[in-house]
């Protein structure tokens, strides 16, 4: 979100791989089957919950990105469902939560 109004009030974004950060964001774990090998980030219900109201207002806000966005949050519906073996179930109620909650215009702390 902060990138698209960087770009939408004409700055320029720079990336640059010599910056590290020491963050956690969930409990990493990997998958392997025949074809790959893959590593993923396992989230708490409640971050689905906040990952994808939050995903979709800024797809609201910044349309020209809609695509972009649009696909993170199949991305993480995918993901939930083929790989996510810890609650898997109790995840998606909470996205579908964010959903409803954000059709409904509901931010802020989860009411649930």
């Amino acid at each position: 979100e902060y990138c698209c109004r960087l770009y939408r009030n004409s700055y320029t974004v720079v990336k640059t791989n010599r910056i590290i950060i020491t963050h956690s964001l969930g409990n990493g774990f990997v998958r392997v089957s025949p074809l790959f090998q893959k590593t993923f980030i396992q989230h708490s219900a409640l971050r689905h919950y906040y990952i994808v109201r939050n995903l979709l207002e800024v797809r609201r806000l910044y349309p020209e990105h809609k695509k972009y966005y649009s696909r993170q949050l199949r991305k993480r519906l995918k993901r939930c469902l083929l790989y996510d073996s810890d609650q898997k179930w109790t995840k998606i109620k909470y996205m579908y939560w964010g959903w409803r909650d954000y059709k409904k215009r509901i931010f802020g702390k989860i009411n649930h």
